[in-house]
């Protein structure tokens, strides 16, 4: 008799939303939507086994002490995408509706990281006038700038020095 063995994938972005039916309170949804805009939510992970989800997980940094370890936070689910159980080990995490399960909650419905994929596949569709165009760089809150300096050569040139063998 031939065993398949179990095949563990974990995914990091791209992920499909989920449903639930946690009775958050209002505040609570507001303060973990705040929480995944904040850029709060991190190492989010999906755990697959045999191509069926069974967990998201992530750390939720501390909104008040940001250098303290952070919170772990995770969703089982089931093959449908609802969330079955949740965990956090923070202490207001008693009625498993804290603002931090809200955090991933809302965050994994949010993520806009396939948007990113797609955005970041068009440089190896770039041309001349898109290289000399200044570049718009969108992360959180802040949009960067990067603009090439009118002197600098896109190459560099092939070296003709007259007192140079």
């Amino acid at each position: 008799m031939h065993n398949k063995e179990a095949v563990d994938i974990v995914i990091k972005t791209g992920f499909k939303t989920i449903t639930h039916n946690i009775a958050f309170q209002p505040a609570t949804v507001a303060k973990g939507k705040n929480l995944a805009l904040a850029e709060h939510v991190k190492d989010i992970e999906e755990h697959r086994r045999n191509n069926n989800s069974f967990i998201i997980k992530a750390r939720i940094i501390r909104q008040a002490w940001v250098h303290s370890t952070p919170h772990i936070t995770s969703l089982k689910i089931h093959s449908e995408r609802y969330v079955t159980d949740v965990h956090c080990n923070c202490v207001y995490n008693q009625s498993k509706k804290c603002k931090h399960v809200a955090a991933l909650v809302y965050f994994t419905n949010n993520d806009e990281s396939a948007s990113e994929t797609s955005n970041e596949q068009q440089w190896a569709n770039t041309d001349d006038r898109a290289i000399r165009s200044p570049l718009h760089i969108q992360r959180g809150k802040g949009t960067f700038t990067i603009a090439q300096a009118p002197w600098m050569p896109l190459s560099v040139p092939s070296h003709h020095c007259h007192g140079c063998t």
